[in-house]
């Protein structure tokens, strides 16, 4: 679409010159940038509702699966853990330190859960699917930019959803269940 925009652009701003203007071409972006870490944050200055509510905004969480991740996700402001945050998808628990609590590293916690919810045949299903998203532009600039989306598929199905969103190529949507509609459970 934006190449139609771009070239059609070009031809009007071509009309009022005598030289043909080339068309602009716009940086590609990923939908979400990363967060740096906020060190003056506590414990205590996390407001874990208002954290949930902005991710639940900015990436665009179905209202049908708020209530799976208000009721049935535990999530902990804690300086338990060495490293930015943990996920364990088995008690559906998520820890992020609080200089890391932001909408951004909640959302690659999330996905983690997510991709606990898809069956065997569905995580086989996104290995394959995964090969295929490669071509895609946004996909290359979050392989290219983001070095943990090469760790393995568990982490590259929390980046693409982390970076990309509800902007992620439509064919890997469906296995996204309770983040993005058109997910499998």
């Amino acid at each position: 679409m934006w190449s139609l925009i771009k070239k059609l652009l070009a031809f009007i701003i071509g009309l009022f010159h005598k030289t043909p203007v080339k068309p602009v071409t716009l940086p590609l972006t990923l939908p979400h940038l990363p967060e740096p870490p906020d060190y003056s944050r506590t414990i205590g200055g996390v407001d874990v509702a208002a954290l949930r509510a902005s991710w639940f905004s900015q990436w665009g969480v179905p209202e049908s699966s708020r209530s799976f991740w208000n009721d049935e996700v535990k999530l902990y402001i804690s300086l338990q853990y060495p490293y930015a945050a943990a996920t364990f998808s088995e008690t559906r628990e998520i820890w992020l330190r609080p200089e890391w609590a932001d909408p951004g590293v909640l959302a690659h916690e999330a996905a983690h859960i997510s991709y606990a919810l898809l069956t065997g045949d569905e995580k086989e299903d996104f290995k394959a699917s995964l090969k295929a998203s490669m071509e895609h532009s946004l996909v290359k600039l979050l392989a290219r930019q983001i070095p943990y989306f090469h760790a393995n598929a568990v982490e590259a199905h929390a980046e693409i959803y982390r970076y990309l969103g509800e902007q992620m190529p439509w064919f890997l949507r469906k296995y996204y269940p309770k983040l993005i509609d058109g997910g499998m459970s």
